[in-house]
């Protein structure tokens, strides 16, 4: 599917969300937090269990959480150890590529994950904050543009 084609289906389907642009926000910008997760497999479980809890949208949560994809993962892993690499004032873990077994996971366990727990927190918390405004903007003048080139009715 063409880029253009797949953008549009996109913005279709956004745009038909049920809710107020605030609500609709509130659910991506959450879904962006879950999307960093370092941890594989759980980013459907946790956008499904936190909209549930917190009565978001489930489809813009589910949506923002997919921005962690087979794509980008490596990215966001890379992102989010150096982030909380760099927070906590830590020396860079090398991790032997021959030796990869768990003895090694348990003495450098801790040295890996403890960094990217705390960059998961800082960069979801960031991207959340930042798209915030940006999808509640988005939503605010594509429906405003849509109600504006609609048919008008007599009645």
């Amino acid at each position: 599917m063409p880029l253009r084609k797949a953008w549009a289906r996109f913005r279709e389907t956004f745009l038909s969300l049920r809710g107020s642009p605030n609500y609709i926000a509130l659910s991506f910008a959450v879904g962006m937090v879950i999307a960093f997760c370092p941890f594989f497999g759980l980013h459907t479980v946790l956008s499904a269990l936190v909209a549930l809890v917190f009565r978001l949208n489930f489809p813009a949560t589910y949506l923002a959480s997919w921005l962690s994809n087979p794509l980008t993962i490596a990215i966001f892993l890379a992102a989010e150890y150096e982030t909380g690499r760099v927070f906590l004032g830590w020396e860079r873990v090398g991790i032997p590529r021959s030796e990869f077994t768990l003895e090694m996971l348990k003495t450098t366990g801790w040295s890996l994950i403890v960094p990217l727990l705390l960059g998961w927190l800082i960069l979801g918390v960031l991207t959340g904050l930042a798209s915030f405004p940006l999808v509640r903007g988005a939503i605010i003048r594509a429906r405003a543009k849509d109600a504006a080139t609609a048919p008008k009715s007599d009645s």
